[in-house]
């Protein structure tokens, strides 16, 4: 696999999250879709940082983000539940997210 450093383009992330979400049952609304891009716009352009990073960040904030969802009974990922997930203990700092 070629390592891709540098510019990390938040369309990218944000095409993996939904398929990561997807892949576990879950769509993700507009408003998860704005927190998100707006959490990756601070810090994609961040150099000497690989985009297999940026992308096992993503799979993780996605995964948490279905455990937050579940246990508040929604099928879907909303900005709260971004910001549920970026206010869990330990979790931050990940980038490019926080």
């Amino acid at each position: 696999m070629n390592e891709i450093r540098g510019a990390i383009p938040p369309d990218v992330l944000l095409k993996d999250a939904h398929k990561a979400a997807s892949q576990l049952g879950f769509s993700i609304d507009p408003t998860f879709s704005t927190a998100f891009l707006d959490a990756v716009s601070g810090h994609w352009q961040e150099p000497n940082r690989k985009l297999e990073d940026a992308q096992a960040s993503t799979n993780r904030l996605i995964t948490e983000a279905v455990n937050i969802a579940r246990l508040q009974g929604k099928q879907s990922l909303d900005a709260d539940v971004f910001k549920a997930v970026l206010a869990k203990e330990g979790f931050c700092p990940l980038w490019p997210f926080c």
